[in-house]
């Protein structure tokens, strides 16, 4: 069934420079900004919550292996070292690490790709050498993860304020354009029973748009002559 008050975004077919249309719109607009905060804040969440989760995974896998090996020299642990950031935020990093006994007490050796090739299957190692082995391998999957998780968020983070700092020197330009184009409109109307208001076009004021010429009814408006006539 035809509806007589159909329109692209949903209001009431009326002139465009009504109020109600206008606010109508604005309602419409506002939701949809709303909408895509939502949905960004939906994204953002799951980043979090997957590097949350996959930082307690880590943390098991390390207790485990920290059950499974005798305190000697070749034991495999999980390292959390303190990564370069150019924030005041901090940021960790996990990777996998042999330990080695030395006089003045342990030093980490960090492992490879293969960490896994590093698992000792002697001298107090072997009983669960095969379940220490499938732990590594399970951490350096867990570790590759975080670390895409995180690339992902920085990519956001990266686009997202440069993105910014673009749509803020476009709108500079945009404005001047709009500008102009009023200027060259108002040279136009000069004497005429059309008035543009700047502030109307930019801010969407209630004073009117376009109104009906009258020299006992005009005042300064945004740097041009407009009407208090009504919308039309």
């Amino acid at each position: 069934m035809a509806n007589d008050d159909f329109s692209p975004l949903g209001c009431a077919s009326r002139d465009a420079g009504d109020d109600g249309y206008e606010g109508c719109v604005l309602e419409l607009v506002s939701r949809s900004e709303a909408g895509f905060r939502a949905r960004l804040e939906r994204g953002v969440d799951g980043l979090l919550s997957s590097v949350q989760m996959l930082n307690r995974s880590i943390l098991a896998v390390d207790r485990l292996l920290w059950r499974l090996q005798p305190p000697a020299t070749g034991r495999i642990r999980v390292l959390w070292h303190k990564a370069p950031s150019r924030s005041d935020v901090v940021a960790v990093e996990p990777y996998l690490v042999k330990w080695k006994k030395v006089r003045r007490g342990w030093q980490t050796i960090r492992l490879g790709t293969r960490a896994e090739k590093s698992v000792e299957s002697w001298g107090g190692f072997e009983r669960h050498s095969d379940e220490v082995r499938e732990a590594v391998l399970l951490a350096k999957r867990l570790i590759a993860r975080r670390s895409q998780v995180l690339a992902r968020g920085r990519e956001l983070q990266l686009s997202g304020e440069e993105r910014g700092r673009s749509n803020a020197m476009h709108a500079k330009t945009v404005r001047r354009e709009i500008e102009r184009l009023v200027d060259r409109a108002q040279e136009k109307s000069d004497g005429e029973d059309m008035l543009l208001s700047l502030s109307y076009v930019l801010e969407g004021s209630r004073v009117s748009k376009l109104g009906s010429y009258d020299s006992d009814n005009m005042f300064a408006h945004g740097g041009l002559r407009v009407s208090r006539g009504t919308n039309r």
